[in-house]
């Protein structure tokens, strides 16, 4: 949707746990816990898709326990 706007300034503001726990598949949303290698690779892909067009991407993971901070490794791994 983004891409076809004439906005100068796009953007995609992401509130997160720092995993992706879903994608779609065709005209499906695919809920998955724990999450998969599948929704992370297209989470990647799509984030990945969004730069390249020039759609600047926002990332905040609100974790507030300490045992749960792997899951930021994921929005640290972006650029693939």
């Amino acid at each position: 949707m983004l891409k076809r706007q004439p906005a100068a300034n796009r953007q995609i503001i992401t509130i997160t746990d720092g995993e992706p726990t879903a994608h779609v598949e065709g005209r499906d949303v695919l809920l998955i816990y724990p999450p998969s290698p599948k929704t992370a690779n297209i989470t990647l892909a799509e984030a990945k898709r969004c730069a390249n067009e020039g759609i600047h991407l926002s990332s905040f993971a609100l974790i507030e326990d300490y045992f749960y901070l792997d899951l930021v490794n994921f929005v640290s791994r972006w650029p693939p």
